[in-house]
């Protein structure tokens, strides 16, 4: 038989108008997510942009060059970033004529372009992330019970890392 359209299946909620859809419990801790996310974004990013000129997508590129220690592909950055390919090289462009990072080819293939930290770059990761720390503390974990907090961050760490293995691989 069949299955009717937006009938549950066995495991799944029973979700038969929006009024259950806006109440299911995972529904609302996921929009809790994206909510929290958003705002959080708003803030932190536009204080990077207001103090230092860079907004939050360029930050993340130097923190993840930073985390690194070493050059990487322009298609890892995509892929962590979760950029098309078009996206990530005008990203790059654009920290590129900051003086940010600089390209170069992959001594082991020459089709591969990496993208390297420049001394710049790599003192406005610093400059950056002293003021960011101190915002991530007074906007999101100060929001939290301090007995809580390590949990939270654990818990987004593995969310983290749960999201990041169902991507599929950029092209």
């Amino acid at each position: 038989m069949a299955r009717e359209p937006g009938a549950a299946t066995a495991g799944e909620p029973v979700i038969a108008s929006a009024a259950d859809a806006a109440n299911e419990p995972r529904v609302v801790a996921f929009g809790r997510l994206l909510g929290a996310a958003g705002g959080l974004e708003y803030l932190l990013g536009r204080a990077i942009e207001r103090e230092f000129g860079i907004s939050h997508a360029m930050f993340e590129v130097l923190l993840l060059l930073g985390r690194a220690g070493a050059p990487l592909p322009m298609r890892e950055i995509s892929q962590a970033r979760v950029l098309t390919t078009g996206g990530v090289t005008r990203l790059v462009d654009r920290m590129e004529a900051a003086g940010l990072v600089r390209r170069e080819v992959s001594s082991r293939d020459g089709r591969v372009h990496l993208v390297a930290l420049t001394a710049e770059g790599d003192a406005m990761a610093a400059r950056a992330a002293r003021m960011h720390a101190c915002n991530v503390q007074r906007y999101m974990l100060d929001a939290l019970p301090e007995a809580d907090r390590e949990t939270v961050m654990k818990g987004l760490a593995v969310l983290s890392r749960s999201a990041r293995a169902a991507l599929p691989q950029m092209p």
